[in-house]
């Protein structure tokens, strides 16, 4: 059960109606780019991700000068697909053009591993793993008909690999799961966020952050989140900041 619900989640994440996204980019091509922003957010807002869609996105917030939305848009993309080249180049271009120039650079083990397990389709361990189920079932089934003999050693065999197949893909379905809802980190929308010492509004500014800064989200305090950069803490409005 717990393996269907995994499934049932990632594959609804996915698909999004096709014509409301052709619809948005019509818009978008059109030079309409705030209703496109309306678009593609509404299809956001029905549950429906994909790196292509948070890209698009992305693109027509830069085009309508919101470059805090914009790399928002980038990163939410890259969180979908770690290797999207498109959302890598623009989000790179556009926070060039940020006030903080934050370092955001994907090296390293971890960015290697995300891209290894997650540049696929969004639905491809729900989908191996769906599928190996099939396999594994007709195999038990095929074992179970079959006579003694090195036949029956090679099914045998071939299922152990496809359970082996199924349930480690079950699991990386989790871990992508997991990731897609761990909101750790987050962009500054406003044009300009003032970091607070404490959640109160009369409270001393610490330092100011210009949209497109991406921060780390540590904590919430009613209207305010503390979050941390490059080692600097402090609290900053919710309405100042979009959570990746």
């Amino acid at each position: 059960m717990k393996a269907l619900i995994i499934h049932i989640f990632l594959i609804s994440t996915v698909s999004y109606g096709q014509g409301s996204f052709e619809n948005a980019n019509n818009l978008y091509e059109e030079g309409n780019y705030t209703e496109a922003i309306d678009a593609y957010s509404a299809i956001i807002a029905d549950e429906k991700h994909s790196a292509d869609l948070y890209y698009n996105l992305g693109n027509a917030h830069y085009r309508n000068k919101d470059i805090g939305r914009a790399i928002w848009a980038y990163e939410s993309a890259l969180k979908l697909d770690p290797d999207h080249e498109d959302a890598l180049f623009n989000l790179e271009f556009v926070n060039a053009q940020t006030i903080d120039k934050i370092d955001i650079s994907r090296q390293g083990l971890g960015h290697w591993i995300d891209g290894l397990l997650y540049s696929e389709n969004i639905n491809f361990w729900s989908y191996l793993s769906i599928i190996s189920s099939f396999v594994l079932a007709f195999l038990v089934i095929l074992f179970l008909r079959s006579k003694a003999g090195s036949r029956k050693n090679i099914i045998l065999l071939s299922a152990s690999i496809c359970a082996v197949i199924m349930f480690g893909s079950v699991i990386f379905a989790g871990m992508q799961k997991a990731r897609l809802n761990n909101r750790t980190e987050g962009v500054i929308i406003s044009k300009t966020a003032d970091v607070k010492m404490s959640p109160i509004e009369d409270a001393k500014t610490s330092f100011s952050l210009g949209a497109g800064a991406k921060i780390k989200l540590i904590s919430k305090d009613g209207e305010w989140q503390q979050i941390e950069i490059n080692g600097n803490k402090g609290w900053v409005a919710k309405d100042d900041l979009w959570e990746i």
